[in-house]
């Protein structure tokens, strides 16, 4: 906070280079990437400290393969909307363009007069590449316009919000109902792992059945803890490599099983599942959202 008071003061390419490594280890990778880029401009017009300018140049580059980029899919929006995130107004010039931001939770705000405004939510945790909110169109309102000394109030119920919690992917619109992507990469996975699975118990239980009967026979021929009959000898060893075949079929087939149950229910598209930390003054932990 120091530095970017110093900062707002006066600038300096060395106040410039430490606020942006202050916010890299705070983990907000697009403010910092934006202050190196200052950082290496400032630097430039100085035109006398060029060993400051690569530096910057080089912090600048390294973070911008690692940033989220938002967009705010907007299509024809009424005269005079706005549209805030956290309280701070998104340039109309900037819909639709994916925009660095920081990982943090977003509120987003899209108003326009005459309509009722539209509320989401979004969380975008660190590692992101890109995510986009489509914004549907907006709702005219119900309510009756304020008149010079008259009365006010609603001639018709409100009418009812979107959902607070907005699917951030771009949703498929089929006889204007929004229909939203289930399928995955990791659900194919899941798909795979589960026929694996389900084959590996499928050998695991032929085995074992195959091997209670090489058992039972091998019984029939010695019934006493010494045989000294060679094929009942034999059929022992028989049952007891079935066994192991059975024992490794029902722990790999368990295993991929479960394992495609995990993928599947967190295989659904990433806007649907999100984790997300919160810290608080006297606790830790974490949130997770999203639909199986």
């Amino acid at each position: 906070d120091k530095l970017a008071a110093s900062e707002s003061a006066e600038s300096s390419v060395g106040t410039l280079l430490n606020l942006g490594d202050c916010r890299e280890k705070l983990g907000q990778t697009a403010t910092a990437w934006a202050t190196f880029e200052k950082a290496a401009a400032t630097a430039k017009r100085a035109g006398d400290d060029e060993q400051r300018r690569a530096e910057a140049t080089r912090r600048a580059s390294v973070l911008e393969p690692k940033l989220t980029r938002l967009t705010l899919a907007i299509t024809l929006p009424p005269a005079g909307t706005t549209v805030l995130m956290n309280g701070n107004p998104i340039d109309a010039a900037a819909w639709n363009t994916p925009l660095p931001v920081d990982p943090a939770t977003y509120a987003i705000v899209v108003q326009a007069p005459g309509y009722v405004p539209y509320r989401t939510n979004i969380v975008l945790l660190a590692g992101t590449s890109r995510r986009s909110v489509t914004i549907p169109p907006l709702v005219v309102s119900l309510v009756a316009p304020v008149a010079s000394g008259g009365p006010v109030g609603p001639v018709a119920p409100f009418a009812p919000q979107p959902a607070t919690f907005a699917p951030v992917q771009p949703s498929l619109v089929v006889a204007g109902r929004t229909a939203t992507p289930t399928w995955s990469a990791t659900r194919g996975v899941a798909v795979g792992a589960g026929i694996v699975g389900a084959a590996a118990l499928g050998a695991g239980i032929y085995f074992g059945v195959h091997a209670n009967d090489l058992r039972d026979r091998s019984n029939a021929l010695c019934p006493d803890v010494l045989c000294p009959d060679p094929e009942g000898l034999r059929l022992n060893d028989d049952a007891k490599r079935s066994a192991t075949r059975a024992n490794i079929g029902y722990a790999v087939g368990g295993g991929a099983i479960a394992g495609a149950i995990v993928l599947w229910m967190v295989g659904r598209p990433h806007a649907e599942v999100m984790l997300a930390p919160v810290v608080g003054r006297d606790s830790a932990g974490a949130t997770v959202a999203g639909r199986f």
